[in-house]
């Protein structure tokens, strides 16, 4: 997999044309627009986690103005903070 897109996280998979891969955006419950820039962004070498830092408010309950540590399962669609 890679990450393709500015701003916000986006997936798909490697070796296919960014027009041809299934794409998978990390949102905020709801499916809102994180309302912070998402940055830092690695995936795991299983391709199943994806792990990024965001200043975003609305990325999970309780989180404020300070940059957090996400992880995100690729497969789950499950976002947790971890800082």
């Amino acid at each position: 997999m890679r990450i393709v897109g500015v701003g916000l996280l986006f997936l798909c998979c490697a070796g296919m044309a960014v027009a041809q891969a299934p794409l998978q955006r990390v949102l905020a419950p709801g499916g809102a627009e994180p309302d912070g820039y998402m940055n830092e962004p690695a995936i795991s070498a299983d391709g199943r986690t994806l792990v990024f830092t965001s200043f975003a408010e609305n990325l999970v309950p309780g989180a404020n103005d300070r940059v957090h540590v996400y992880r995100y399962g690729i497969d789950s669609g499950v976002l947790q903070r971890i800082s």
